[in-house]
Parts: structure tokens; C-alpha cells; sequence
């Protein structure tokens, strides 16, 4: 007595939740529509990984470039470093975190299949399908119109099926599974946002979902360096919005996220992993600037000649890369100044100059939102044309048509919160917003990250851009579908 219940302090939210609630449960098992376009995408997928083990292409520069190339799967540098990783004890650092590595959760990935490339490409295959599933029924979980929700439940796993996401599945390398995770993430923060909204969830189920987002988190912040980083960005609002609202499961995220960043943020500084791309940076970015040169030099930069040249790209490549020049007696100096003091002189110099920072990334945003992934050229093996073809009507390339898709999205939803204003309190509306800025959290970390290979290092960014652009879509169609139906409702009760 005396107090308000839920439902009256927040009419609007309770409501909304509700709305997806009634939805997901006329649709917690696939219908047969869902089931045909769930073995659709399971054997498109395990069809492309069979041919990828199972067949060698004959190319004569790929064997020369890749002499170790098994069958179509693609074996880079850092694959072979993923792979020597995986033969170590998982609990030495030598696993965790080896000189010049990469994150472990891929070599942990390899471990398991006993270091068998084939089954590697098997595995992330599986996981991949398994992820790609669950965003698909969460998104079209959270549609209220029933022919939609197919439509939605087939968008998504189109989309999944776009060359620049299965190609990678036949690269021995952290994109697949980068990709995988960020579509469990997506999937079970909407899960996590309407259970913890709903008046009618139980608090094992709510804890349930917590905890499922909370370990997923943990592996996609561990498989990148990048991904841990947005972590840590992501963990400001989220421990503020919990602090004033005192939700302590959100507070839970926060800590976690965070604690996922430091992790990864030790990990790193033990394997020495910012070495090569202060190199990088440096050669491509900081010599092609006498103010930047003259800060780094002011830094304590050993600068001669044999530096100088480093800007030039075919001296570059011809001394091997970072690799080559940390190993060349010729740039011991410069070398033994980048370990130990080039990452901090590095950032000292970008924060000098906020302009450069925030304004230069746009320069090649072609690069970073519609990489150029060289479909095939990693594995011998580029996905069938006609995946591309029927995903590119979900995941537009062209940079033009995606931000025609942007604009439009954003108006769509605009209009449906303002014919439908409890929306603003639906929870997965909450979760588009957060995903789409820390999209440009992450657009900002890819390109000052590394001056080589944006363009594979854009492509879970590319994803998780497009990912956000799709749901808002679809979930701004459904709303104004709902709203016409909720009209067409109130004149006929109004009717004489």
C-alpha cells in the first residue's frame, strides 16, 4: 500500500517491453519458413568450408607467396605465429601472451582442434553458424509483424552470408571469429535489455542472460586488441547509467568490460604487440610530416638517413616490414627506441594535434566502412558470386548506397518514436545506439591503430556498422506497421 507499481511510474517502458515479449514468445520455436532458411544457411556455410579443406587451387603466385598453403585455406605470418602459440601450455605466457603474438582466444581456437588447420576451418564454420543463428532470431525476435519477422530472420542470415564475412572463415586468423562474436554480442545484449525490462522475467532468467552476455563480452574483447578497447570505452556510460539508475547487474557489465580491457591491455604490453604498428605508424604516417618527425625526434627518435627511408613504401617492404627492420642491425637504435618509449611518444604526438586526429580517419573512409577484403586472394577460394550478389541488398558495399541506407534508417526511426513514444523506452532501441557509437569508437581505433592493412582490420567494423543500420531497419518498419494496425484498431472499436 502506499507505493506505485512499476507499470504506473513507467507506462511507456513496461509496454514496450511487453510488446517484444509477446513477440519472442509467438516465436520462441522456428516456424517452417525459419527452418528451410536455417539449413539454407547451415549447409551454404559448411558447403563452403567442405570445398575450402577438401580442394587445392592451383595458383602458382599464391603457392609462391604461401608455400605452407594447404587446400584453399589461407596461412598468413600471423597464422603461423597462432599456430606455434597453440602448441604451447595454456597457462604459460608463452600461450597467453608470446613475444610478438596475437591474442590467445585464436590460438586457444587451434589448441582444441590439435593445431589441424582443417578442422580449424570445420570449427569456425560451426561457431560462426551457431552465432550468426542466435543474432537472427533475436533481431527477428523483436518484430511484432509475423510476415516481417521472417523477412528479418532471412536478412540476417543473408547478411551473414556476404563474401567479406565467409571468406574469412577459410583464413587461419582472428577475423572469423571477431565476426562471430560481435554477432552473439548484438544478440545477447537485445537478449539481456528486454529481460532485464520485463516485468514478467524471473530473476534466474534475467541473471541468465546477464551472465551469457557477460561471457561473451569477455571473449570478444579478448579476441582483438581493438575489441578490448571499445570494451573499455563502452564501460564509462554503462557505469555512469548504473551508478544513477543503481542497476548493479549493469554495474556487474561495466566492471567486466572493463576488467576485459586490462586484461588484454597487459597481455599486449607483454607480447610486445604495438611494436610492429608504431613501426608502421611511424614509417607511413609521422616521416611524411615534419612537425610529427620533429615531435617523435624531440622524443628522443634516433633520425638518420637509413630512418628517412622508411617512408619511402618499396624500402620498406623490400627491408621485410616491421619484422625485417626489427631484426636489421642497421636500425638497432631506432628499434630499441620504439620498445621501449615509441608507443608513448607516439600518442603524446596525436594528442598534440586533436584536429589531425579526429579529421584524418575520414580521409579513407572508403577503406575503413567498405573495405576492400581482396575476396580470395587469402585462401585461393573467393565465396560464389551470387552470395554476393543476393547479400549485397543487406550489406551494400558501395559507400554511396550505404549512406543513403543510413540516412533512411535514421529517418524511419525517427518517425516511428514519434508515432510510437514508448519506444523510446524499448530496450534494443537502446542497444542500435550504443552499437552504432561505439562503431565510430571503433572506426577511430582501426585506422590511428595500424597504418598497414586497414582494410582487413576494418572488417568487423564494416560488419558491425551494417548490423546496426539492418536491425534499426527492420525494427522501424515493424513499429510503423504496429502503429497502422494500432490505428486502424482504435477506429474500428471507435466505429458506431
Amino acid at each position: 500500500p502506499g507505493r506505485r507499481s512499476p507499470g504506473r511510474r513507467h507506462p511507456g517502458r513496461v509496454r514496450a517491453a511487453l510488446t517484444v515479449t509477446r513477440s519472442s514468445a509467438r516465436r520462441a520455436r522456428p516456424d517452417l519458413v525459419q527452418r528451410a532458411l536455417l539449413g539454407a544457411f547451415a549447409s551454404a556455410n559448411l558447403g563452403y568450408a567442405i570445398w575450402i579443406v577438401s580442394t587445392r587451387a592451383h595458383s602458382t603466385m599464391l603457392d609462391t607467396l604461401n608455400p605452407d598453403r594447404v587446400a584453399r585455406i589461407g596461412v598468413g605470418p600471423d597464422s603461423r605465429k597462432y599456430l606455434a602459440a597453440a602448441t604451447r601450455p595454456v597457462w604459460s605466457l608463452d600461450f597467453l601472451a608470446p613475444h610478438d603474438g596475437g591474442p590467445f582466444p585464436y590460438a586457444a581456437l587451434l589448441k582444441l582442434v590439435d593445431g589441424n588447420i582443417r578442422a580449424a576451418v570445420i570449427a569456425q564454420t560451426l561457431i560462426g553458424v551457431a552465432c550468426w543463428i542466435t543474432l537472427a532470431f533475436a533481431v527477428a525476435g523483436r518484430v511484432t509483424d509475423r510476415a516481417l519477422a521472417r523477412v528479418a530472420f532471412g536478412a540476417v542470415l543473408l547478411f551473414a552470408l556476404h563474401p567479406s564475412i565467409v571468406v574469412f572463415q577459410s583464413f587461419i586468423g582472428t577475423e572469423s571469429l571477431s565476426l562471430s562474436l560481435l554477432a552473439l554480442v548484438f544478440a545477447l545484449a537485445i537478449q539481456a535489455a528486454v529481460e532485464t525490462a520485463t516485468a514478467r522475467s524471473t530473476a534466474r532468467s534475467t541473471a541468465r542472460s546477464t551472465a551469457a552476455l557477460v561471457v561473451a563480452l569477455v571473449a570478444f574483447g579478448l579476441t582483438r586488441d581493438a575489441n578490448a578497447m571499445m570494451l573499455a570505452v563502452l564501460a564509462i556510460p554503462l557505469a555512469a547509467f548504473a551508478l544513477v539508475r543503481h542497476r548493479r547487474r549493469l554495474a556487474a557489465v561495466a566492471a567486466v568490460a572493463l576488467a576485459t580491457f586490462v586484461v588484454s591491455f597487459v597481455l599486449s604490453a607483454h607480447a610486445e604487440r604495438s611494436t610492429n604498428p608504431i613501426i608502421e605508424n611511424i614509417a607511413f604516417r609521422a616521416l611524411g610530416d615534419e612537425r610529427f618527425t620533429a615531435d617523435l625526434v624531440a622524443a628522443g627518435m634516433p633520425i638518420d638517413e637509413s630512418v628517412r627511408r622508411l617512408e619511402d613504401r618499396e624500402t620498406y617492404f623490400l627491408l621485410g616490414g616491421a619484422p625485417g627492420i626489427r631484426t636489421n642491425p642497421e636500425y638497432a637504435d631506432f628499434v630499441a627506441w620504439v620498445e621501449s618509449d615509441g608507443a608513448r611518444a607516439y600518442v603524446t604526438m596525436l594528442l598534440g594535434d586533436p584536429a589531425y586526429v579526429v579529421t584524418e580517419p575520414w580521409s579513407q573512409t572508403r577503406n575503413l566502412v567498405s573495405p576492400q577484403v581482396g575476396l580470395g586472394a587469402f585462401a585461393g577460394g573467393a565465396p560464389p558470386d551470387v552470395l554476393g550478389f543476393a547479400a549485397g541488398f543487406v550489406y551494400p558495399h558501395s559507400l554511396v548506397a550505404l549512406a543513403l541506407w543510413i540516412a533512411a534508417a535514421v529517418a524511419g526511426a525517427a518517425f516511428a518514436i514519434r508515432r510510437a513514444p514508448r519506444l523510446r523506452h524499448a530496450p534494443p532501441w537502446w542497444i542500435l545506439g550504443v552499437v552504432g557509437m561505439l562503431g565510430i569508437v571503433h572506426l577511430y581505433l582501426v585506422w590511428h591503430g595500424d597504418a598497414l592493412e586497414v582494410d582487413r582490420h576494418s572488417v568487423t567494423l564494416a560488419a558491425q556498422i551494417r548490423l546496426t543500420v539492418l536491425a534499426a531497419s527492420l525494427w522501424a518498419v515493424d513499429a510503423g506497421l504496429d502503429a497502422r494496425r494500432t490505428a486502424r484498431a482504435t477506429i474500428a472499436t471507435d466505429a458506431p
